[in-house]
């Protein structure tokens, strides 16, 4: 692949068009997040999702800041952490199908938790403003991001209170 690039630049955007196609295509057939859409929406309503390609050790969503959106792991890993008392405690190891924003999109409040990318990742976005939008149209999308979001506050809440008999049932949607 490296070869072909360097003699032949001109195909990556061409390469990156494909992997964003079936990234989506990925996405669209799998997502539990989809399922209460009738199949002939999905495709329009997946459209409205961007793509964002995320670097090893960035941070993609800040404790304490607005979430701007949902976001939905497509490919790489992440780690969630919550300052707690001057220690940063880990609330999950995030990968496909992990979705992260859920509780600031529901409640309208800054972001609970930082996540950071251990890998690079390609997420998949909608800011807040697009996902009240879409509600409008789909109200059982809204449904499932709310339950989604009230079983991540208990989970995060159990973890927090060191709870001995907690095992995490990491919220996928893949």
């Amino acid at each position: 692949m490296r070869l072909l690039i360097q003699d032949f630049p001109q195909v990556v955007p061409n390469l990156i068009k494909f992997l964003k196609d079936r990234l989506l295509e990925i996405f669209v057939k799998t997502s539990e997040l989809l399922q209460p859409i009738p199949e002939k929406y999905r495709w329009q309503l997946a459209r409205k999702f961007k793509l964002y390609e995320i670097h090893e050790g960035k941070t993609i969503l800040r404790e304490g800041k607005p979430s701007g959106g949902l976001f939905i792991f497509l490919a790489g890993e992440a780690v969630a952490t919550r300052k707690r008392r001057g220690k940063v405690l880990k609330l999950a190891e995030l990968g496909p199908g992990a979705l992260i924003g859920e509780i600031s999109l529901v409640t309208g409040g800054p972001a609970v938790a930082s996540v950071t990318a251990k890998t690079k990742c390609w997420l998949l976005a909608v800011s807040t403003k697009q996902f009240e939008v879409l509600t409008k149209n789909f109200p059982d999308l809204k449904v499932m991001v709310e339950r989604l979001a009230d079983q991540r506050r208990r989970d995060n809440a159990r973890i927090l209170a060191g709870d001995p008999n907690y095992v995490s049932q990491e919220l996928r949607l893949v």
